[in-house]
């Protein structure tokens, strides 16, 4: 199994491997390094959010006030218009403040509030992150401060908001020291740790979650990168009562191993997600598993075996789902150039269909190395994202591709 860098059962499946560039990627805006002139943000790891309007949000984890987080910048929360305006909407100030390092992207209620939550900051003396919520007039309120014990540590995956809750994973912490799933009010009232991982013997249950949960029904569903029967990820399900359910322990094998996106729900009312780490090329996987626990492997990633069509390595992000059924997603690495690749799986009644939609060429007219959260679909089929570097500065980019 490789190992994962810091930033800073199994069916075969017949799936064809298509190569196909679709219409140009297009370039909607190019992120610039922090100077004086210029304090908004670069390096972005997440996707970004719309308005009714067209507008999109997102965050960088670095960037902004530049007298903040050793001259490198807190971070920012960030729109760009539909007609290309850049804006930030605020810039992190860190510990004891606020939070920095928001590495995953924002979530927005009706009317018009933004959630989201940093790796780090916080009032604590650990320093273990934040819950936050940003106005659209930009007054960020720090709804919650996480001090490891008993709350958690580092959250990760981003939020996704049902009713008046927020839902969300960390990390670290917890009850159990290997992260955990909490549940907060959207007024900052009524932080509830709702499951401790790592609590049964050898981390059956799983450890260190990571990505986005997926909700239904009043469950929600996601995974852990580490733990599990193998020590190498699960996908799980945790009931309304708190109840946690492992519904795949991976083996790291052929299965996958370290799912670090989460998962999402598509045909058939089947979970889908990714691996990191395992698969017949150790690479990765795209997986399906039901709500029965059973595992399918839809496609094994290649990394950049073949130096002119390889088709992903090193996938640290989830999937997104269109009404027909089709998976959307994209890869850190990987392609011609190892600079990450934006991919399409379609279901067919002979299997499963893999198609490259764009391999990042890491110049100044796509970008390089898109990394956490997932791709953003409009009502016309487009698919935006974002990349942590390439662009015209090469310090990252948001782009809108067309499959």
């Amino acid at each position: 199994m490789k190992n994962r860098p810091t930033l800073n059962l199994v069916a075969a499946v017949l799936a064809c491997c298509g190569i196909s560039q679709a219409q140009p990627l297009t370039l909607l805006y190019s992120f610039n390094q922090n100077n004086a002139n210029h304090p908004g943000g670069w390096s972005p790891n997440s996707g970004v959010v719309f308005d009714q309007n067209g507008d999109l949000y997102g965050t960088t984890p670095i960037g902004g006030n530049m007298n903040d987080c050793l001259d490198y910048g807190c971070g920012v929360v960030y729109e760009l218009s539909s007609e290309g305006t850049y804006t930030v909407l605020y810039s992190f100030e860190g510990a004891p403040n606020d939070g920095s390092e928001p590495y995953d992207g924002v979530v927005r209620d009706t009317k018009g509030n933004l959630y989201g939550t940093t790796y780090r900051g916080g009032s604590s003396a650990c320093s273990c992150g934040t819950v936050f919520k940003l106005t659209p007039e930009g007054v960020e309120t720090v709804l919650h401060n996480f001090q490891s014990s008993p709350d958690g540590a580092y959250p990760t995956g981003g939020l996704i908001l049902v009713k008046d809750k927020l839902y969300g994973v960390a990390t670290g912490g917890g009850g159990g020291g290997w992260g955990s799933v909490f549940e907060i009010a959207i007024n900052g009232s009524d932080f509830t740790v709702l499951y401790n991982f790592c609590t049964l013997q050898d981390c059956a249950d799983g450890a260190t979650p990571w990505g986005t949960l997926a909700y239904r029904e009043g469950n929600l569903y996601g995974t852990t990168e580490n733990g599990g029967a193998n020590g190498v990820g699960t996908v799980f399900q945790l009931a309304a009562d708190g109840t946690e359910t492992v519904l795949h322990s991976f083996a790291g094998g052929t299965d996958g191993a370290q799912p670090i996106g989460g998962p999402v729900f598509g045909a058939g009312g089947n979970l889908y997600g990714t691996t990191y780490a395992g698969g017949a090329n150790s690479y990765g996987v795209l997986w399906k598993v039901t709500l029965q626990g059973v595992e399918t492997v839809l496609h094994t990633f290649d990394g950049h075996i073949d130096p002119d069509s390889g088709d992903g390595d090193s996938i640290e992000s989830g999937l997104i789902a269109d009404k027909e059924g089709n998976l959307y997603g994209f890869a850190q690495y990987g392609g011609g150039g190892n600079f990450g690749t934006v991919y399409e799986l379609s279901p067919g009644k002979k299997g499963w269909t893999f198609t490259l939609l764009h391999v990042f060429a890491g110049g100044q007219d796509d970008g390089a190395a898109p990394l956490y959260g997932a791709l953003t679909m409009d009502a016309g089929g487009n698919l935006y994202g974002t990349t942590q570097s390439g662009g015209q500065a090469n310090y990252g980019t948001i782009y809108k591709l067309t499959p």
